[in-house]
C-alpha cells in the first residue's frame, strides 16, 4: 500500500509541475510580445524552484528527525493553500527595469508556495520510501522515472488535450483543483512511510564515501542537457512561433531521456546510444554549420530534435550509471538540481547578457559531446588528433577563400553555382567529423567546435560589413553593409527586417523590402481624407513611414528598445529622419498599447510585427482582431504582413474574417530581380464594402474565402500544426 501511495503523490506532483510550466508561460507571453524568451526565463524560475525544493529536502533529512520534518512541511503545504486559486485574468507587466526580472517576479507572486511544495516532493518521497523496509526500498530511484511519466502525461497533454479542452483560465482551475486532491495525497503517504518505517525499520546499508570530483561530474552531466534543452527550444521558437507545443516537445524529449536512463531495465541502451549517437547528430550538424533555416518547419524541428534526444540520452546515462546508493540520495538529486538550474541560468539570464549572438547552442552542443565517455585506457588527448580538426578547417577556410568570396549576397546572382560547391564541401567536412567521432570525446568535441566557428565567424556573404550587432531578451539584431548594392539592412535573428539604400531620397521612392503592397493602399487611403491617423505594430527600420504623406500621423508601437535606437540612428537608417512619424513611437507590446488608444482612432492599422522570422500568436487570434476593429473608423482596415518562412497564415485570417463578418483580401508580392524588393505576404480585413471591394480588384488584391476545415486561433488556444507550410 505504501508504494501505491507514493507513486500517486510522486505521479501527481510531476504532472503539476509540468502542467503549470506552459500553463503560466502562456500566460506571460503577450505582456511581452510573444518573444520566446519567455518560456527561457520561465524554465529558469521553475529549475530555481526545483533546486530551493532539492536543497530544502536535504537540510530537513540531516538536521530535523522524520516527525519535525513532517509537521514543518505540513505548516508550509497549509500555508501553500492560501495562493489558490492561482488565475491569469487580467494580470500587467510590472514597470521594472527589465523584462526577464519582470518574468520571474510575476511567477514568484503567483506560484512561489505551491511550486515549492511541488518541487519538494520527488526526493522527499524517495527519501521516505527508502527508510520503510518495501522489497524496493533498497534502490527507490525507480520512482524518479515513474514521476516523469506524469510528467510527460502533463507536457503531451497541454496542446493536444487541456489547452483546446479548457483554455487557459478553467485549466487554471482545474490545476488549483488537482493541487488540493495531491496535498490530501502528500498526507497519507506520510503516514503510511511513518507507520512501515517505526514497526519495521529497514536494516541500514553501509554508506559509500563521495569525493568532490564526482559531484562536479554530476553537475556537468545535468547542466550540460538542460542548457541544451533551452538552447534548442529557443533555436526552435525563434523561427517558427513561440507556442506550447514548441515548448513542450523539447521537454518531453528530455524527460523521456530521463525516464529511459533511470529505469531498471531501460528499452535503449546507454552503450548502444554511446556507440551510435554521431548518426543522430548528422542532419543537425549540417544545419548548424550551413546555418540552414528555410527547411519546412517538420524538417527542422525532426533534425534538432532527434540530435538533442541522443546527446541527451548519452549524458543522461552516463548520470544513471554514476549514480551513488540511496545514502547519499537527497545529495545526488541536490547537485542533480544545481546543474539543471545552472544550465537555465546560464541559458535565460547570463547568455543574453554575455553575447551578442545565439552562442549557447553551439557551446551545450559541444559540451554533451566532451561528456561522451572516453574508450578504456584512451587518453583524453594525443599529438595525433590534432590532424582531423585542422583538416577539417582547412577546408572550410578552403571553401572559404575560393567559393565564398565570389558569392553574391542574393541567389539571383549565383550564376556559377558556388552554392552547390559551398553545401558539398561543408557536407565534406560533416562527414569526417562523424566518422572520427569514436571513443575520443575531446577530439570528436573539437571536430565539431571547427564547424561551429566556421558557420558563426566566416558568414556566408563576405560582402556584407557589419555595422552592429545587439543582444537582449527580445532577440538579436544585426545591421549589415552592402558594397554591391549600396544597401544597409536589419537582420532580426534569421530574417530581413528592412533595408535602405544610402544618399537616395526615402519618400515616396520605391518601397524598400517587403513594403512594396503597402504604398498603394497608403495612396488610395489618402484619395478620401486629407490626413489620415495610421497605427503601426512593428517598427523595424522605420520604412514604412515613408510610404504615407507628409501630414499624416503615423504612431508606431514597438517592443524592443534596441530596435529603436537604430532606426533613429542616421549612420544606419534616415527613415525616421526624413520621414518622422508625427504619432511618435511608443515603447511596449502593440496589442496591450492599441488598448490604451481611444475608440474609432486610426484610419487603419498594420500589424507587422516578427521575432526573428516568428509571428507572435497573440496579435492574430479573434479577441486581438476584435480589438482592432473597435480601433479603426468604419471605412479602416487592419493590414497584416504575414511574410513566414514556416507559418501559413491565410487560413487563420480568412476562418476569422468569416467569424467576424468581414472582407478578407490577401495580395503576394514578388517582386522582379531587385536586391531592393523581398516577396511578401499581406491580407487586409476590413467591414463589408462594396467600393473597397472594387478597389482592391483593381489593384490585384484577390478576395479570401473560408477555408475548409476553418482554423480558429483565440487567446486560449491557437493549432500551429495546421498553420505550417
Amino acid at each position: 500500500m505504501v508504494l501505491a501511495y507514493c507513486l500517486i503523490t510522486v505521479t501527481l506532483s510531476s504532472f503539476l509541475l509540468f502542467l503549470i510550466q506552459p500553463l503560466a508561460a502562456k500566460a506571460l507571453l503577450p505582456l511581452f510580445g510573444g518573444v520566446p524568451s519567455v518560456w527561457n526565463v520561465c524554465m529558469v524560475f521553475f529549475q530555481g524552484m526545483l533546486l530551493l525544493g532539492y536543497f530544502y529536502v536535504y537540510l530537513t533529512e540531516r538536521f530535523f528527525t522524520f516527525q519535525r520534518q513532517r509537521l514543518f512541511h505540513f505548516v508550509i503545504g497549509a500555508l501553500s493553500l492560501s495562493m489558490l486559486p492561482i488565475l491569469w485574468k487580467d494580470i500587467q507587466p510590472p514597470a521594472g527595469i527589465h523584462p526577464a526580472l519582470d518574468v520571474l517576479w510575476l511567477l514568484l507572486t503567483k506560484l512561489a508556495l505551491p511550486l515549492f511544495i511541488i518541487s519538494t516532493t520527488a526526493p522527499l518521497i524517495q527519501s521516505w520510501f527508502a527508510k520503510t523496509s518495501h522489497p524496493h526500498a533498497r534502490d527507490p530511484y525507480f520512482l524518479y522515472s515513474a514521476s516523469n511519466l506524469g510528467s510527460l502525461l502533463a507536457l503531451l497533454g497541454f496542446p493536444f488535450l487541456f489547452e483546446p479542452l479548457f483554455g487557459l483560465q478553467h485549466l487554471s482551475r482545474f490545476w488549483s483543483a488537482t493541487y488540493m486532491v495531491f496535498t490530501a495525497a502528500l498526507l497519507f503517504s506520510a503516514i503510511q512511510c511513518k507507520g512501515i518505517a517505526f514497526s519495521t525499520p529497514a536494516t541500514a546499508a553501509p554508506q559509500t564515501r563521495v569525493h568532490w570530483r564526482q559531484r562536479m561530474h554530476w553537475t556537468l552531466l545535468s547542466f550540460a542537457p538542460a542548457s541544451l534543452l533551452m538552447a534548442v527550444t529557443q533555436y526552435l521558437t525563434t523561427d517558427i512561433m513561440a507556442v506550447p507545443l514548441l515548448w513542450v516537445l523539447p521537454l518531453a524529449i528530455y524527460l523521456l531521456a530521463f525516464i529511459i536512463a533511470f529505469s531498471r531495465h531501460p528499452v535503449i541502451r546507454h552503450t548502444w546510444m554511446t556507440k551510435e549517437q554521431a548518426l543522430f547528430l548528422i542532419f543537425p550538424l549540417i544545419c548548424l554549420s550551413r546555418e540552414i533555416f528555410t527547411l519546412p518547419a517538420w524538417l527542422l524541428i525532426m533534425f534538432h530534435l532527434s540530435g538533442f534526444f541522443a546527446l541527451s540520452m548519452v549524458c543522461l546515462g552516463e548520470l544513471s550509471a554514476r549514480r551513488p546508493d540511496k545514502s547519499h540520495l537527497t545529495e545526488f538529486y541536490l547537485w542533480l538540481s544545481i546543474g539543471g538550474f545552472l544550465g537555465g541560468l546560464f541559458n535565460g539570464l547570463l547568455a543574453p547578457q554575455i553575447f551578442n549572438g545565439i552562442y549557447e547552442y553551439h557551446l551545450a552542443f559541444c559540451l554533451c559531446i566532451l561528456l561522451r565517455p572516453a574508450g578504456t585506457g584512451q587518453p583524453l588527448w594525443r599529438r595525433s588528433d590534432y590532424w582531423m580538426p585542422l583538416a577539417i578547417g582547412m577546408i572550410l577556410i578552403l571553401n572559404y577563400f575560393l567559393i565564398v568570396k565570389n558569392y553574391s549576397l542574393y541567389p539571383a546572382y549565383d550564376r556559377f553555382g558556388f552554392t552547390r560547391w559551398i553545401d558539398l564541401l561543408v557536407m565534406i567536412s560533416v562527414v569526417l567529423v562523424i566518422l572520427d567521432h569514436d571513443q575520443r570525446p575531446l577530439r570528436f568535441a573539437a571536430n565539431v567546435a571547427v564547424l561551429f566557428i566556421y558557420a558563426q565567424f566566416l558568414p556566408a556573404v563576405s560582402h556584407n560589413t557589419l555595422l552592429w550587432q545587439s543582444r537582449n531578451f527580445f532577440g538579436v539584431s544585426r545591421v549589415y553593409n552592402n558594397p554591391e548594392f549600396n544597401l544597409h539592412f536589419l537582420m532580426s535573428g534569421t530574417t530581413l527586417h528592412g533595408a535602405q539604400r544610402i544618399n537616395l531620397q526615402p519618400r515616396f521612392t520605391r518601397a524598400a523590402t517587403y513594403y512594396q503592397p503597402v504604398q498603394p493602399i497608403a495612396r488610395l487611403l489618402g484619395q478620401e481624407k486629407p490626413s489620415l491617423r495610421i497605427g503601426i505594430a512593428g517598427l523595424g527600420t522605420g520604412g514604412i513611414s515613408c510610404q504615407f504623406r507628409a501630414r499624416d500621423q503615423v504612431y508606431f508601437y514597438e517592443i524592443d528598445p534596441v530596435v529603436v535606437q537604430i532606426a533613429r540612428t542616421p549612420s544606419l537608417f534616415t527613415y525616421l529622419r526624413d520621414c518622422p512619424p508625427q504619432g511618435g513611437i511608443t515603447l511596449g507590446d502593440a496589442r496591450l498599447n492599441l488598448a490604451k488608444t481611444p475608440a474609432r482612432y486610426f484610419d487603419a492599422i498594420i500589424i507587422d510585427v516578427f521575432s526573428s522570422d516568428a509571428i507572435p500568436a497573440h496579435l492574430f487570434t479573434r479577441e486581438a482582431i476584435s480589438l482592432y476593429l473597435q480601433k479603426i473608423t468604419p471605412d479602416g482596415l487592419v493590414m497584416f504582413n504575414i511574410s513566414s518562412r514556416h507559418i501559413n497564415l491565410y487560413a487563420v485570417l480568412a476562418t476569422l474574417a468569416q467569424e467576424l463578418n468581414l472582407q478578407a483580401y490577401s495580395y503576394h508580392s514578388t517582386p522582379a530581380d531587385d536586391a531592393f524588393q523581398a516577396p511578401s505576404d499581406w491580407v487586409i480585413l476590413a467591414y463589408p464594402d462594396a467600393r473597397l471591394q472594387q478597389w482592391m480588384a483593381n489593384l490585384h488584391w484577390k478576395k479570401m474565402d473560408a477555408p475548409r476545415p476553418p482554423l480558429s486561433w483565440t487567446d486560449d488556444y491557437s493549432n500551429i500544426l495546421q498553420a505550417l507550410k
